[in-house]
């Protein structure tokens, strides 16, 4: 590869560009011979031979690699496209900026609440004899726990 670059007039590169080369064509070798395998294998031949290989080739080049427009072409564009005239620049004090749409203006993140919410179950803090009933009251660190005795109604017929 380091052939390759020096008879190509390339004097000044990083060291990584050989491997990146490398690695780029045992890729495309790998692939092209794939190609031409499976070509061989569907016109029912045991090897793999030139026009295979040829072909494999050619299918690689129409579908992975993509030609430049001819320079005929892009200075015709070119001309088409420079000889219309910008839009006037309307006069603003001040920066001019993008749409809202397209700023990025608007805050990124969410504020979290300094309050930890914190769960407390009831619990009892004296034993209740049966028949009675418990109500806790909320207060502010103590808990005030009444007691109501439930007592039976009598029954009249």
């Amino acid at each position: 590869m380091q052939a390759i670059l020096q008879e190509m007039g390339v004097k000044d590169y990083e060291p990584r560009l050989v491997n990146i080369m490398l690695e780029f064509s045992y890729k495309y070798v790998s692939d092209v011979l794939d190609d031409a395998k499976a070509f061989s294998n569907h016109a029912g031949k045991k090897t793999i031979d030139t026009e295979d290989v040829k072909l494999a080739v050619q299918t690689r080049m129409d579908y992975s690699f993509s030609q430049p427009p001819p320079r005929d072409l892009l200075l015709t564009v070119a001309k088409q496209k420079n000889s219309q005239p910008l839009p006037v620049i309307k006069a603003y004090t001040g920066l001019k900026l993008p749409p809202d749409r397209f700023c990025l203006t608007a805050p990124n993140f969410k504020l979290k609440s300094e309050k930890k919410v914190r769960m407390v179950q009831p619990t009892l803090q004296r034993i209740v004899p049966p028949g009675s009933l418990s109500v806790m009251q909320r207060g502010n660190n103590n808990s005030n726990v009444s007691t109501i005795r439930l007592v039976p109604s009598s029954s009249k017929s």
